[in-house]
């Protein structure tokens, strides 16, 4: 009899184990700008877009957000997709994507620095909250930003990518190359087309306490075609709380990636650890073996 307890016991154990896990997600943003503004923050279907320069460079046009790059020294494009003072945190096995699909109109081939790049980062509670701040804000909003981006050199010609990691965080630069390191060499970007979009997508997961692993990637919206794949890991910064999406287009004369940058379906979604998935069909099935068992004790 305790052999025949044993072995249901050990049945309910091997199913409530061996039951199906569960990938919790959650859309932080997905903005697609139908709702013709960028004005609004109401997450996560819209966010406030905010741009370094002139109120005038950002506008939403035909569903698409387009910034108008600023031929001397370029632009940040800016939001955020979490409350303020709430950041997204990653504990071990979580991620966090962003994806955006991007056009370069007026796409320039003679960029030979980072012209264009994207990151995910953590504010620290000093947002960004109104257009015309420049690229280095005398309020100083964008010193102790931590996180991860990607920079494209010459997207229309020969060009090669990379991911670095923000390090120097008493800088007023968001995007100065010299503040981030690069995490692992470059991969190629196969050369991009004008007023084509392309969809772009940055994902950082929480591999274990010790290690991040962050992979970019570049796809034709239209064929799917891989244009870039990159992964990369970090031991050493360890960033895991993230609240702000930037973009840079450069604008610096020869190195200017192109005259009008468009963005649209701005997605930012969050993916917890897998869990087990205890059914309630097996619950059940384990709370009858388990009267069984107990029944079958009494009548010895």
């Amino acid at each position: 009899m305790r052999h025949l307890m044993k072995k249901n016991l050990l049945l309910l154990i091997t199913l409530l184990i061996g039951s199906p896990t569960l990938m919790q997600s959650q859309t932080l943003l997905n903005d697609t700008f139908s709702d013709g503004e960028r004005a609004t923050q109401s997450l996560p279907s819209s966010a406030s877009w905010y741009t370094s320069y002139s109120a005038g460079s950002l506008a939403v046009s035909g569903g698409q957000l387009a910034q108008t790059v600023n031929l001397v020294s370029g632009n940040i494009t800016l939001g955020y997709f979490t409350g303020s003072g709430s950041p997204q945190t990653l504990n071990v096995g979580d991620s966090l994507s962003l994806s955006a699909k991007i056009t370069f109109v007026g796409l320039a081939t003679t960029s030979t620095i980072p012209a264009f790049r994207f990151a995910l980062l953590n504010s620290g509670g000093t947002r960004i909250v109104a257009d015309n701040k420049g690229n280095l804000p005398a309020t100083h909003e964008y010193q102790n930003d931590t996180g991860y981006s990607v920079f494209f050199t010459n997207p229309a010609g020969s060009n090669s990518g990379y991911i670095g990691a923000r390090t120097n965080l008493a800088s007023d630069n968001l995007y100065a190359t010299g503040n981030f390191t690069n995490l692992a060499g470059t991969s190629t970007l196969s050369a991009l087309s004008d007023s084509t979009a392309y969809q772009m997508s940055l994902v950082v997961t929480k591999t274990s306490t010790s290690l991040m692993t962050i992979t970019a990637t570049v796809q034709d919206a239209s064929t799917s075609a891989s244009m870039f794949s990159f992964t990369t890991t970090d031991s050493t910064y360890l960033y895991s709380s993230f609240d702000e999406i930037a973009f840079f287009a450069l604008g610096n004369g020869t190195n200017q990636v192109a005259t009008t940058v468009d963005f649209d379906d701005i997605n930012v979604t969050y993916a917890s650890a897998a869990v087990p998935e205890v059914k309630s069909g097996y619950l059940i099935l384990g709370g009858i073996l388990l009267i069984f068992a107990f029944r079958k004790k009494k009548l010895i």
